[in-house]
């Protein structure tokens, strides 16, 4: 196992890999994520807990909401400042962005 990258030329996102697999873990988990064979697999297994905890009815509207909300989870990590310009002042407009990146990176480093 390794720590690669996730942005090249920028040290403060790493995710494992394990190098005999095409891909660090990262990017097989949004590869998971946005395939939809592997979604409706994932669904039809659990359909009573979609159905019971959240109180979705169709698999498809749920693979749609992951979709969604895997696109976006990807966008705000390929987005997430440096933890040094964030500190320096360099912050996003909307200050829930930063504080939602600002404990991405806590997470993330410890």
């Amino acid at each position: 196992m390794v720590f690669e990258r996730i942005l090249e030329g920028k040290d403060h996102l790493w995710a494992v890999r394990d190098m005999s697999k095409p891909k660090n873990e990262l990017a097989l988990l949004f590869d998971s994520w946005n395939d939809f064979g592997y979604l409706m697999d994932f669904f039809m297994d659990n359909l009573e807990d979609l159905k019971s905890y959240f109180h979705i009815e169709r698999i498809s509207d749920a693979i749609d909401d992951t979709m969604d909300d895997a696109e976006q989870l990807e966008r705000l990590i390929r987005n997430v400042p440096t933890l040094r310009n964030s500190l320096t002042g360099s912050m996003p407009a909307d200050s829930s962005l930063w504080t939602t990146a600002f404990l991405i990176q806590i997470v993330l480093y410890h």
